[in-house]
């Protein structure tokens, strides 16, 4: 298998634009932004996450019919680590939400209860998103697998893209639902 630097760029720019805007975030933003400096740098972790995770396994994401399906063709293949990577996915709506709440009670109350994000107050919404990418990940480690029933579906649709099927579809791939014809 051979490996292209190039495919890699985008990976590598996403990480630098991350690290550039923990900078920002951290170093060079006003300090009346100090409590919200506090969302971003949890959304910038995040994102950190996705984008690794996203390098490494290099997941391609189909839906074809009744088919929704996720493997990783990349350097990793294994339907744990994309498990895991789907619910670094759903950790990122979750703090997005915070966001949009914490943005929304901000500018409604001129409260400094209420817009001051102290660490009991961050480790609690990191607590929730942890919680969430963790209950994600497992419902879909646990709840979407490969079956058997799938394989004649699948080979026909990884005939007709031109792709080899994979070698242990039940380690190598994560399914959302497939309808047996």
């Amino acid at each position: 298998m051979e490996i292209s630097l190039l495919v890699y760029l985008p990976v590598v720019l996403g990480l630098l634009s991350i690290f550039t805007a923990v900078c920002i975030v951290c170093f060079h933003s006003r300090k009346d932004l100090n409590e919200y400096r506090k969302l971003l740098t949890l959304l910038l972790i995040s994102d950190l996450l996705y984008t690794v995770f996203q390098g490494l396994l290099e997941p391609s994401v189909i839906v074809s019919g009744d088919i929704f399906l996720i493997f990783s063709p990349g350097i990793i293949q294994s339907s744990l680590i994309i498990s895991i990577y789907c619910g670094i996915i759903s950790m990122s709506f979750v703090i997005i939400s915070f966001h949009f709440v914490f943005r929304a009670l901000v500018m409604s109350s001129n409260s400094y209860y209420v817009s001051h994000l102290n660490w009991r107050k961050g480790a609690l919404i990191f607590s929730v998103c942890l919680s969430i990418s963790i209950v994600w990940g497992v419902v879909t480690y646990t709840q979407f697998v490969y079956r058997p029933r799938y394989e004649r579906r699948l080979r026909e649709y990884f005939s007709s893209i031109r792709s080899p099927f994979p070698k242990d579809p039940s380690y190598e791939i994560v399914i959302f639902q497939a309808h047996v014809l």
